[in-house]
């Protein structure tokens, strides 16, 4: 879905060194839950801000292709929630990861979801 993501995730795994100690502290501390409520916060103010100006102003369209032009909110919520799971858990499993490069990039994931969605929410409530 992030193709730069993958491309940058692919640079920092050949040049991460073979094992670099295991990872120090809680994986599942307060960042990453706060991380995690923030992104699943946001994807929904962008689906329900969606679905308002789908229902009040008929001319509204959604320009996302893996939903379609006047998608239901349960199709909205299924996918966001599926990529909300997914990024959570690959941020935990790079916050948990053996490569100290990698595991400084927790936090990347789920923060360039936030600015995907907020890109949605500012350009929902602008056109």
């Amino acid at each position: 879905m992030y193709p730069g993501m993958m491309v940058l995730l692919a640079a920092v795994l050949a040049g991460a060194p073979a094992s670099a100690g295991p990872p120090r502290g809680r994986t599942l501390d307060k960042n990453f839950w706060l991380l995690t409520a923030t992104t699943a916060s946001v994807a929904v103010l962008d689906v329900e801000l969606t679905q308002h100006y789908l229902h009040t102003q008929p001319w509204h369209r959604e320009l996302n292709p893996i939903f379609g032009p006047r998608p239901s909110r349960t199709r909205m919520y299924g996918t966001v929630a599926a990529e909300n799971l997914g990024l959570a858990y690959l941020s935990y499993r790079l916050k948990k990861s053996q490569h100290r490069r990698l595991r400084r990039l927790w936090w990347l994931p789920q923060t360039i979801s936030i600015g995907g969605h907020g890109v949605g929410v500012v350009f929902t409530v602008t056109r």
